[in-house]
C-alpha cells in the first residue's frame, strides 16, 4: 500500500496518494505496524503540501517527527525533519528551513543514510536559487545530481534535479546548457508519467531556445505540446510563448 502511494506521487496524482496513504494509516494503527504508521504520516506530509494545504501539511508532518523521534528511528527522523524544512521554506522562513535541514542532514550522516543526502541538498539548493544566489544553486544541484546516480535514486528525483539544474543555467545565461538538462529531465518525466512536470521542462526549453534566437525549433517544441498543455492547464502560457516569442 505505500508503494502504491508513492505511485500516486510520482504521477503527480495526489489525491490519490492521500486516499492510499490515509487507508495505510488507519490499517497500520490497528495493527501495530510502526513503519506504516510513521511513513504514512510522512506520506500525507507530502500529499497535502503538494496541494499547498500547508495546515494539514505542517500537521502530519509534526506527526512524522513525534512518532519518529519517539520510536528513535534516525531513518524517519531524516525524513520527517526534510520535509519540515521544505515546508517552512515554503512559506518563506528560510531559516526555519535551514535549521530543519541541517538536523536531517545531521541525522542522515549519523545513520549513514547516503540516498536521503541529495535530497536534503536538492531542498538546500532551492533556498539559495530563492535567494537569486543560482551559481551556488547550480553546484548544490550538481552535486546532488552526483550523489542521486550513485545511490540510484528514484527517477522522480533524478528529474527533478536535472530540471532545477537546467533552471538555474537558464537564470545564469547559459541557455545550450540549460536545454541539454531540461530535455533529459522531459525525458524521464515523461517516463514516469508525470506529464505536469513534462510541460514544465519542456516550456523552459522553448524559452531557451528563443533566448538563443532560435525561433523556430522554439515553435515545433511549442505546437507538438499544445494540445497536453490544454490538458493540464498550461495552454494559456504555451500559446502566449507562441504568439509572443518572449523569453
Amino acid at each position: 500500500m505505500l508503494k502504491q502511494s508513492w505511485e500516486c506521487y510520482e504521477q503527480g496524482n495526489y489525491k490519490c496518494m492521500i486516499e492510499n496513504s490515509k487507508e495505510t494509516l488507519k490499517l497500520s494503527k490497528k495493527y501495530n505496524n510502526e513503519k506504516g504508521i510513521a511513513e504514512s504520516y510522512y506520506y500525507l506530509g507530502i500529499a497535502y503540501f503538494s496541494i499547498n494545504d500547508m495546515n494539514n501539511a505542517l500537521k502530519y508532518t509534526r506527526l512524522a517527527v513525534e512518532y519518529a523521534e519517539k520510536k528513535k528511528n534516525y531513518r524517519w527522523i531524516v525524513y520527517s525533519y526534510t520535509l519540515l524544512g521544505e515546508i517552512f521554506r515554503n512559506l518563506g522562513k528560510s531559516d526555519y528551513a535551514l535549521k530543519y535541514f541541517k538536523k536531517s542532514l545531521e541525522f542522515a550522516k549519523k545513520n549513514n543514510n547516503a540516498k536521503m543526502i541529495p535530497i536534503i541538498l536538492i531542498n538546500i539548493a532551492n533556498i539559495y536559487f530563492e535567494n537569486k544566489n543560482y551559481k551556488k544553486a547550480l553546484n548544490t544541484y550538481q552535486n546532488a545530481l552526483e550523489l542521486a546516480k550513485k545511490e540510484k535514486l528514484r527517477k522522480s528525483y533524478q528529474a527533478l534535479i536535472l530540471f532545477n539544474i537546467g533552471l538555474s543555467y537558464y537564470k545564469i545565461g547559459d541557455f545550450k546548457k540549460a536545454i541539454m538538462h531540461l530535455k533529459k529531465s522531459a525525458y524521464l518525466f515523461k517516463e514516469i508519467g508525470n506529464m505536469r512536470n513534462y510541460l514544465e521542462s519542456v516550456y523552459f526549453t522553448a524559452k531557451s531556445y528563443l533566448a538563443l534566437g532560435n525561433k523556430d525549433k522554439a515553435e515545433i517544441i511549442i505546437k507538438e505540446n499544445l494540445p497536453l498543455a490544454k490538458n493540464h492547464g498550461l495552454y494559456l502560457s504555451f500559446y502566449k510563448l507562441l504568439k509572443t516569442k518572449e523569453y
